[in-house]
């Protein structure tokens, strides 16, 4: 039996991150692309790996240092959803970059946690480059079923607005999910919208036909690629 779980404060799970990569010339180097820009692909895992670690510091406490072993801890936790990333700004690849977030909601054994991406540093204020927000669930290493996590405290208005977000983004995937075509069928609106859209675009047309009305399809065979390779500048000899 699980034993009672204490509850803990919003920022208990505050983590953050830097990316030197205004001041080392070394790190940014293992992060540039081709054109001289950041690889956004390297920073979404990141973001990822950053929800991980603030959803298993809420669990194990502000104080831990070291995961340990999954067996020894009992449980385990991954993303079940990425709800939203908004990109705000363009990416300065000059200026250091600041990972950060923090659990802003728990359900009984899942976890809404919020993230950040500022660029920081050259005696410039800070600028919110992405905000985001995954979804993450708790498995007990055992039997991999839902496992409890930690409640929140709230104790300022600022912590009820994050935690009314979190509340809301999580009903919205709950009622998506209850929607889904996998559970019932089409509504009449949505069916009529479906009709018009065949009525619209569906007609078969042989290629070459006069498809001037119609520029916004494209023939499958017009789509197709010999070869893309992706060149990072890290890869090269």
């Amino acid at each position: 039996m699980q034993s009672p779980l204490v509850p803990r404060n919003m920022y208990d799970s505050y983590t953050e991150l830097i990316l030197p990569f205004g001041s080392s010339a070394q790190r940014k180097e293992e992060y540039i692309n081709a054109s001289g820009g950041i690889r956004m692909g390297k920073l979404m895992e990141h973001l990822d790996s950053l929800a991980g670690s603030i959803s298993y510091k809420h669990m194990l406490g502000p104080g831990v240092q070291t995961l340990g072993r999954i067996q020894e801890r009992g449980f385990y936790i991954v993303t079940a959803s990425v709800d939203r990333l908004d990109m705000l700004t363009q990416l300065d690849p000059s200026r250091d970059l600041r990972l950060s977030g923090q659990v802003i909601h728990t359900g009984k054994s899942s976890m809404e946690v919020s993230v950040k991406m500022e660029t920081i540093g050259l005696g410039h204020p800070d600028e919110t480059v992405l905000l985001g927000r995954f979804s993450m669930v708790c498995r007990d290493a055992n039997t991999h079923k839902a496992r409890q996590v930690n409640p929140l405290i709230i104790s300022t208005p600022e912590e009820r607005s994050l935690y009314a977000m979190g509340e809301h983004m999580k009903k919205r995937r709950q009622s998506g999910a209850l929607r889904s075509l996998s559970r019932v069928p089409p509504s009449s609106a949505e069916a009529a919208a479906l009709h018009e859209f065949y009525l619209q675009h569906g007609q078969y047309r042989t290629k070459g036909e006069d498809d001037s009305a119609d520029s916004e399809r494209i023939w499958m065979g017009d789509t197709r690629l010999e070869k893309c390779m992706l060149m990072f500048p890290q890869e090269r000899k």
